[in-house]
C-alpha cells in the first residue's frame, strides 16, 4: 500500500501506476492518521510514502513523518518501505527526508 500525502496535487497526475494496489491519498494529517489506522487494522504495511510538506493551515507532512516513525506507529513501516518528498518547499522536503532516513539508520535497516 502506498500513501500520497498532499492537499493539492493529485497523485494520478504524478505517479504512473497510482491506484492499482489500494493506494491511499490523504489530504491532511487527520486523513493520514485515519487512513493509516485503516491500513494497520487490515494488517497492511506501507510500501512507499510520497510526502508533501504544506498541508494547509494545520499540521504538515513532517508531522505525518513524525507520526509514522513514532514508537506507537513505526510498525507500519518495514525494511522495504521507501519514501520521497515532492514538496516544492525545500526546507520541508529536506526535513522529511532527513527524519525518515534517520529512522531507517536507527533501526539498522540500511
Amino acid at each position: 500500500m502506498r500513501f500520497w500525502i498532499d492537499d493539492y496535487r493529485n497523485p494520478y497526475d504524478h505517479v504512473k501506476d497510482w491506484g492499482k494496489n489500494g493506494d491511499v491519498w490523504s489530504k491532511s494529517y487527520e486523513e493520514f492518521l485515519m487512513n493509516l489506522q485503516i491500513c494497520l487494522d487490515q494488517e497492511k504495511r506501507i510500501e512507499h510514502i510520497y510526502y508533501d510538506y504544506n498541508l494547509g493551515p494545520a499540521e504538515t507532512g513532517l508531522d505525518c513523518a513524525r507520526l509514522v516513525t513514532s514508537k506507537n506507529w513505526e510498525w507500519a513501516l518495514n525494511e522495504n518501505t521507501t519514501w520521497s518528498s515532492h514538496s516544492s518547499d525545500p526546507y520541508g522536503r529536506e526535513k522529511i527526508v532527513a527524519l525518515m532516513d534517520s529512522w531507517r539508520e536507527k533501526r539498522n535497516l540500511i
